[in-house]
């Protein structure tokens, strides 16, 4: 999955993310990474059809996605720095750069 993000330009993060959640969702053999593999190239094919959303339709739907993940910090440890100093840098980050792979 790797190799393929990066021959598409995109971050590693987001498929390692995907192979996450399968795993979560109990995925536990290798037809569960096929699938989301296969849902991954057949993207392709619509990334074109982006291109007709507009920034300001996609906006609403960032906004309520990072709502729901402060969500989780009612979850962090706020007594072990080196628990919640991270995540700290990670919340503060993704709106600095505009980007949740560049931080």
């Amino acid at each position: 999955m790797t190799l393929v993000s990066g021959f598409t330009r995109n971050k590693s993060n987001f498929p390692a993310a995907e192979s996450a959640s399968g795993i979560k969702a109990g995925g536990k053999t290798g037809l569960t990474a096929i699938f989301a593999g296969g849902l991954f190239l057949l993207s392709l094919v619509f990334t074109p059809l982006l291109s007709y959303i507009p920034n300001a339709a996609l906006s609403p739907v960032i906004v309520i996605t990072g709502a729901i993940m402060m969500g989780n910090l009612k979850y962090m440890p706020f007594d072990d720095f080196s628990e919640w100093f991270p995540a700290f840098l990670i919340v503060v980050m993704i709106p600095l750069t505009s980007s949740i792979a560049d931080d």
